[in-house]
């Protein structure tokens, strides 16, 4: 009897739920916040807010959308993401702190999973996470105080990894979706996300150190994270019309 009533059970689960996939771009501004501690001038100190810089996602995400009998919710899709980050992340240079700040662009490997609730009238919500691998970045500006980095102008994944304690970014986001049936298969999705990068924190280590022997004033500690608004648009198909 136990058998059978599992077997029922696994039944109605395999044919309550549909596969589901989409590809999506979406790209809006980010803030930064970082903090940073000098070595030597304290003015350099402390908690900034940064500019708006570029956000530009490219992702694959696919999963499985599982019909629900609910008179507001019509499925609940669980989606695994994957693809292309792009960033930048500032800390804000000022006159009142001199020639300090520069911008991080770095290139990320994006792996995240997002539930979704589908409702009736063609919106949906999502709340997911995941984590960012920043494969390399580009530096724009001069950053005086990042001691060995000093200068650089590109850093491959080695230097990251040796630059920060964790090279991972986790993140987390929202986002809200509008599903316009283009086929009796195919949705198009427009829709906008608001998300927080945890972003990384810099090793003093590494910062401390020199390049060619000559002595160099560093920070002690550099952290940064980021919310960013973005808007997107994607194709898929597999949400129950």
């Amino acid at each position: 009897m136990r058998i059978l009533i599992l077997l029922l059970l696994f039944q109605s689960l395999v044919f309550s739920a549909d596969f589901q996939t989409r590809l999506s771009i979406s790209l809006g501004p980010n803030i930064t916040f970082s903090t940073a501690k000098h070595s030597f001038y304290e003015q350099y100190n402390g908690f900034r807010i940064g500019g708006s810089k570029i956000t530009i996602n490219t992702l694959l995400a696919a999963g499985y959308n599982h019909r629900i009998k609910n008179n507001i919710l019509k499925s609940i899709s669980v989606l695994a993401e994957t693809g292309y980050n792009f960033s930048g992340y500032i800390r804000p240079t000022n006159g009142d702190f001199g020639n300090e700040g520069g911008i991080f662009f770095f290139h990320s490997l994006v792996l995240g999973l997002i539930p979704i609730l589908n409702f009736y009238n063609n919106l949906s919500l999502g709340i997911g996470a995941g984590v960012m691998f920043p494969l390399s970045a580009d530096i724009d500006g001069y950053w005086d105080f990042m001691g060995y980095y000093k200068g650089v102008g590109k850093l491959s994944f080695n230097d990251i990894k040796k630059l920060c304690k964790f090279p991972v970014m986790p993140y987390v986001k929202v986002s809200v979706e509008r599903y316009f049936n283009l086929s009796d298969i195919i949705d198009m999705i427009v829709g906008g996300i608001i998300s927080y990068n945890f972003g990384m924190s810099c090793e003093k280590d590494i910062l401390s150190q020199t390049r060619y022997g000559l002595s160099s004033f560093s920070y002690e500690s550099y952290k940064f994270s980021a919310i960013t608004l973005e808007v997107f648009i994607a194709v898929g198909f597999g949400r129950p019309k």
